[in-house]
């Protein structure tokens, strides 16, 4: 086997080494920091549809009202999203002012989303999941004049509504078509989609889009230990994290392209969700939402069949489960041929050999064909997979399942283990979150923790991140972002990794944090790589 020393980071050319510190370090295979990639011209995420719906006519976004997905085309998604944004500007919501979007994933949340971008105005998604409290909070922080709402959460809005002084609009709406909407209670400041919609018009000589550097969006990180932080994302920063995650994925195999379906149900309001969904609409792909019910999510896969597949390791978990348990029912035969069969495959994995294709053919594929019979990679993201779950889901899916690791403040897109074609070697060590996606990555000591860059076998620190999709800092807390960010644009995560000779990156620890799994109340964890408590409580809990 060919030697894997530095196979998924180098260190970066020139750099000067700063006691303390390993050096910084890159993709050996994606580029330097500043080189162009596709998309770098692209000014706002309405350009991100722009871009996808140049690629593709067909379809964009899609729901399952019965047994069969229904859907958007691109077309219908850009005038609907610019004629709802004509219809927020007519109803005097200015230009930068901050719009909530309160729901479960569906067209309609997309079609808002790119809608407030088409009037260089701000989305601050929230989580359906949020208490009366939290969404007040957001509310008044971010000053919130409008907010788009799921049908059933309109009560929720009203509940606080009184104690929300710039909230003057409140849109509700329900998760499939823009004329989709149950009962919900009524008010002089709540109008259905379906109606507010007829305000605009589809006039792309009224799209009034912001700049670059422009917000364009607030996201608010789970706030259990105090108030929730407003994670400022820029227009440039959103449309780099989307762009360079694309072209990662497609360096080393993964490409996205017009005939690639995915399948959305995890929330919006978290940005490995958001990466994931606006990365296909710039490369014209499909999105196709779920029907919200877990019990039904199999039924959900089998009819979308998407092709790449972004879960939390809770679902994968599920997964893995399901098929022991079928293992479990199966003949004293098929167990032992199965277990051997595992055994030889999952070396192949863990020595980076090719696969058995025969084993692949006789065994493993008809186990795929169960789950997700035309995915050709899976992403892992927003939590830790152990390396058992890992190798196990590559063999059984016959498939990469590469791991993410990002948080908000840098759009989920900070490293990873990369995918690869079919046929060839799968080079990412399951266990690891892999090298920088893009930009850069360090260690740095962590004294009081004894955590330090000169520990041997491996060096170990806080892992410290330098891209262009970096967030602009937390919204009107200037104290918290200079704790994190450097002046120089280094933000340091709080996650504690050791670097392993091939450049992937292992996390090991939470810098000055305890977390306690058998409590629900357990001390906050900020990063994206531990569960958020808001996304558990929205999906995690059915599995529980």
């Amino acid at each position: 086997m060919e030697s894997r020393e530095n196979l998924l980071s180098i260190p970066v050319k020139d750099a000067v080494a700063v006691p303390g510190e390993t050096l910084p370090r890159m993709c050996p295979k994606v580029g330097v920091y500043d080189q162009p990639y596709d998309g770098a011209s692209l000014k706002n995420t309405y350009e991100i549809l722009l871009h996808g719906m140049e690629r593709s006519k067909g379809e964009c976004l899609g729901w399952r009202p019965g047994s069969e997905y229904v859907w958007y085309t691109y077309e219908q998604v850009h005038e609907l999203s610019v004629t709802l944004g004509t219809a927020l500007k007519y109803s005097g919501i200015k230009k930068g002012s901050v719009v909530g979007i309160l729901s479960a994933n569906c067209p309609n949340w997309i079609i808002s989303d790119v809608a407030l971008s088409t009037q260089g105005m701000i989305c601050a998604p929230l989580y359906d999941s949020l208490s009366p409290g939290a969404v007040k909070y957001i509310i008044n922080h971010a000053d919130i004049s409008a907010v788009f709402v799921q049908d059933k959460h309109v009560g929720d809005i009203l509940e606080v509504l009184d104690t929300c002084p710039s909230l003057n609009l409140i849109i509700a709406m329900g998760t499939e078509d823009v004329n989709s909407v149950g009962e919900y209670p009524t008010h002089e400041k709540v109008v259905s989609l379906s109606e507010f919609i007829k305000r605009g018009e589809f006039d792309t000589s009224k799209v009034d889009v912001s700049g670059p550097d422009d917000l364009a969006m607030i996201m608010y990180t789970s706030g259990t230990t105090g108030d929730p932080k407003g994670v400022m994302l820029s227009n440039k920063a959103f449309v780099a994290g989307v762009s360079v995650g694309i072209r990662f994925l497609g360096t080393y195999g993964g490409e996205i392209s017009p005939s690639d379906t995915m399948l959305g149900f995890l929330p919006l309001a978290h940005i490995f969700e958001q990466t994931a969904e606006k990365s296909f609409l710039m490369s014209g792909g499909r999105v196709g939402y779920w029907k919200g019910d877990v019990k039904l999510i199999l039924d959900d896969l089998m009819s979308l069949k998407p092709t790449i597949f972004f879960a939390v390791p809770r679902v994968y978990a599920r997964f893995e489960q399901k098929i022991q348990q079928g293992l479990a029912q199966s003949s004293f035969l098929k167990r032992s041929l199965f277990n051997w069969a595992y055994s030889l495959q999952v070396s192949n994995i863990q020595n980076f050999q090719k696969r058995n294709g025969l084993l692949d053919a006789l065994l493993f594929s008809k186990v795929k064909e169960k789950l997700l019979p035309n995915v050709r990679f899976c992403v892992t993201g927003a939590a830790p997979m152990s390396k058992d779950t890992q190798d196990f889901l590559k063999v059984v899916l016959v498939t990469p399942v590469c791991q993410g690791y990002g948080l908000t403040e840098t759009c989920a897109v900070t490293s990873a283990t990369p995918p690869c074609k079919e046929g060839e070697v799968d080079i990412g060590a399951s266990g690891t979150v892999g090298g920088p996606m893009n930009g850069y990555v360090k260690l740095v000591d962590v004294p009081d923790m004894e955590y330090l860059t000169t520990d041997k076998p491996y060096p170990r620190g806080e892992i410290c991140a330098k891209c262009p999709n970096m967030f602009s800092g937390y919204y009107k807390n200037e104290e918290e972002t200079r704790k994190v960010l450097t002046d120089d644009g280094w933000f340091h995560t709080g996650d504690v990794g050791q670097l392993l000779p091939d450049g992937s990156v292992q996390i090991i620890d939470r810098k000055k944090n305890l977390f306690k799994l058998a409590q629900v109340c357990a001390t906050a964890i900020k990063s994206s790589f531990i569960i958020d408590l808001h996304l558990k409580k929205n999906f995690y809990r059915h599995f529980n």
